[in-house]
Formats: C-alpha cells, structure tokens, sequence
C-alpha cells in the first residue's frame, strides 16, 4: 500500500481526535470514512498484513472516539449520523478485508 494512503488515513484519524466541537467532529468522522473508503482502490500488491492491520488500529481509534461522543451529543439527528459512520467504517474494515483475502488468493492460485 502506498505510504500516502497509511498517512491520509492517520491525518483522518488525527481530524477526528482533534475535533472540538460536534460539527467539526462530526466532519471529521466523515472525513475519515470518506479516506478509509479509498483503500480498495490501491493496488491490492502494495498492501501488506502489517498496512491492514495499522487501519485496523486507526479505525478502531476512531469508532473508540465515536462511541465515546455520541452519549453527548445534543441532538438526536447528529447522534445518528455518528452512529451511521460506526457502522460505516466497520463495514469498510470488512471490506478492505475481503479484498486483501481476495489478492492473496488469487496471487497463490496463478
């Protein structure tokens, strides 16, 4: 994986832990999920089980801080949207999963 992409999702990350208030929060939750959800179009060779395992961390990071926030948040609808992007990033998780279990087979196989 392109070390760009490793550090497009840490700054992401770094967004979200920095955030203050719940709208620049709620941004950068966005913001990383919009990051995360590059990751399949890398080339699949360039992506190492340490490179999956460090978005792993970063992600779970930030459903961390999510999950931390939502309880506080005023309004029911941004609660939500919070919520939503939980859900979101575990299923890029899953995904970026699968496409790194999807190379890996085909590479041995050819």
């Amino acid at each position: 994986m392109s070390l760009h992409v490793i550090e497009d999702v840490a700054r992401a990350a770094s967004g979200v832990r920095d955030a203050q208030h719940i709208s620049r929060f709620k941004h950068a939750a966005s913001e990383f999920v919009r990051v995360l959800s590059e990751v399949p179009d890398e080339a699949a060779g360039s992506v190492s089980s340490d490179n999956v395992r460090a978005l792993q961390l970063l992600a779970q990071d930030v459903i961390d801080l999510i999950e931390e926030r939502v309880p506080d948040v005023g309004n029911a609808g941004d609660a939500q949207e919070l919520v939503s992007d939980v859900y979101e990033i575990r299923r890029l998780l899953e995904e970026v999963t699968r496409w790194r279990q999807h190379y890996a087979l085909t590479t041995r196989s050819v």
